[in-house]
């Protein structure tokens, strides 16, 4: 579709779609971002779809501009919108970004040997734990804290 299409599609949109009946909120249950859910109904949903592709339309546009590098969204003024997560703008990209290489952490000879160390101290306080006594473990205890 070009620009010119989908403003009069939207234009139309939401023409038909009445904002007093309409309601779209961005809501988080939880701690994270992965934790959000949209309630909203048809006209919400409609209306909020309408503006997503006026935004759709103005990307060429924008990334085109030297200066102007996000659509600034006119959400703050709507009446339906309802929630906890409210979006101000949309930064467009020319393509899809890379995507990100997870690093990986090697570990060194120090590290292995460390939990090597560790395991081997806590092997031998184990073993002195089932095979001596109180008095064995005294005697380990003298031996370790002098």
């Amino acid at each position: 579709m070009t620009p010119e299409e989908i403003a009069d599609f939207t234009a139309r949109l939401a023409a038909e779609t009445p904002a007093t009946e309409a309601s779209f909120g961005i809501f988080q249950y939880g701690g994270g971002p992965d934790e959000s859910f949209i309630r909203a109904n048809k006209q919400g949903l409609q209306l909020f779809a309408a503006e997503m592709l006026q935004a759709a339309a103005r990307v060429d546009e924008t990334l085109a501009h030297e200066t102007k590098s996000i659509i600034p969204l006119g959400f703050a003024e709507q009446e339906w919108l309802d929630g906890e997560v409210f979006m101000q703008y949309i930064e467009p990209l020319a393509g899809r970004p890379e995507p990100e290489v997870a690093h990986t952490v090697s570990s060194t000879l120090f590290d292995k040997l460390m939990t090597y160390g560790l395991q081997a101290v806590f092997f031998i306080l184990l073993i002195g734990l089932f095979v001596g006594t109180v008095n064995g473990l005294k005697t380990m205890a003298s031996w370790i804290f002098g």
